[in-house]
């Protein structure tokens, strides 16, 4: 959705005026790509008595934006506004939910932490791959998985909602799954765009080699 207000932005100080000059577009700037207020998304629920996923547009208030080298994630939202590279392994503690807006991209070159209690549940906002965000995660060491489990780690609870997501596990690892001689984990998929690389011998999404 976007909205239209009389007020100036506050980076860049451009009008957002009724005539859409300058647009407020899921809450993103237009003109400069400073992002404030509430952050949409999209979620999905499992309707029983449809026997179908249910896709819905959700907003949330409270959040971090990530940056640059933020490689603690713990209980929380975090949103990615605009391009992003984080050149350490991520660590993700309790339960975090990651918004990938329209059109940015993350960048994650050591893989992301997901295991034992710990969940990761990835957000995009428009479905259509030409919107959507990315994320890109290429696991460079051995036997950890991209998004998991590290060596002889089993993965945690990884949900993906939506958002081009590409990812390359580490040799013998797993793409989305567990890392060198472990399996198990809790993996679901309700949207996005997904390519996923297992490691030599290891699944695209599931178990390492000798898992």
């Amino acid at each position: 959705y976007s909205s239209n207000c009389d007020e100036k932005c506050d980076v860049c100080s451009a009008v957002r005026d009724s005539d859409g000059e300058h647009t407020m577009v899921k809450s993103k700037c237009s003109e400069c790509g400073v992002v404030e207020g509430d952050i949409p998304y999209t979620d999905y629920t499992w309707s029983k008595e449809m026997n179908a996923l249910i896709s819905e547009e959700k907003t949330v208030t409270e959040y971090t934006m990530l940056t640059n080298g933020m490689a603690e994630w713990s209980d929380g939202w975090y949103v990615v506004g605009s391009d992003t590279k984080i050149r350490e392994r991520i660590n993700v503690s309790g339960t975090v939910h990651l918004i990938l807006m329209d059109g940015v991209e993350l960048d994650i070159h050591r893989g992301i932490n997901v295991t034992d209690d710990n969940s990761l549940y990835i957000y995009g906002q428009s479905v259509s791959d030409d919107k959507m965000g990315s994320l890109v995660v290429t696991a460079v060491k051995n036997d950890y998985a991209a998004i998991g489990g590290n060596k002889e780690a089993a993965a945690g609870n990884i949900t993906i909602n939506g958002g081009k997501v590409d990812v390359t596990g580490g040799y013998f690892g797993g793409g989305i799954g567990s890392g060198y001689l472990k399996s198990g984990g809790t993996i679901t998929i309700n949207g996005g765009n997904i390519t996923a690389t297992g490691g030599y011998y290891g699944a695209g999404i599931g178990g390492a080699y000798k898992s």
